[in-house]
């Protein structure tokens, strides 16, 4: 992987949940993921790589953010975004979210769709590492160990809505008048 010109090596990292967390980053930040290990050396490596439904992310365009915890600029006050939770909102209406933990214990993480994605009811939630679909609920918590993470699928029931501030920030919604 490359990351602003600078290699990362996915072997250096110490298992697999630390190699998904720098997937699952990159993926939600529409980063740039270049594999530059060889087919002979990727050896148990290789399926971080390969997973479609992560893929599929990447394709759609997925460009995610920090969920805001208030509306001041982050220059004027760092605290205020929420780096370990992370959403985005895809062409079709559906939402990416990720849920990390940076830190060097267990601790829990948790997004309630309606107050963070702005819907109410429920949404089909599916974890694209397990590919296990964890049914039609309105939040999700989860137990994450030290350095792992958890990128879910969050299809809204009902019809698609969409965010203009993720649109905006993700450059697929505009403000201006081009047809004035």
């Amino acid at each position: 992987m490359i990351l602003d010109g600078d290699p990362l090596i996915i072997e250096s990292f110490a298992n697999d949940d630390e190699r998904q967390s720098a997937i699952n980053l990159f993926t939600m930040a529409g980063a740039a993921i270049a594999i530059t290990d060889r087919f002979d050396t990727i050896g148990d490596n290789a399926h971080i790589f390969q997973n479609l439904e992560v893929l599929a992310l990447r394709k759609a365009g997925l460009v995610g953010k920090p969920i805001f915890k208030n509306s001041h600029g982050f220059e004027y006050d760092p605290s205020s975004r929420d780096p370990e939770r992370w959403i985005g909102q895809l062409p079709d209406g559906s939402w990416a979210v990720a849920l990390f933990n940076r830190g060097e214990s267990t601790v829990t993480r948790s997004i309630d769709f309606a107050a963070v994605l702005g819907f109410a009811g429920l949404a089909a939630v599916r974890n694209l590492w397990t590919h296990e679909g964890l049914g039609s609920i309105t939040s999700y918590q989860v137990a994450l160990t030290p350095h792992a993470s958890v990128l879910l699928s969050v299809v809204p029931q009902g019809p698609a809505r969409f965010q203009a501030e993720v649109g905006a920030w993700a450059g697929s919604a505009r403000f201006e008048d081009t047809f004035g």
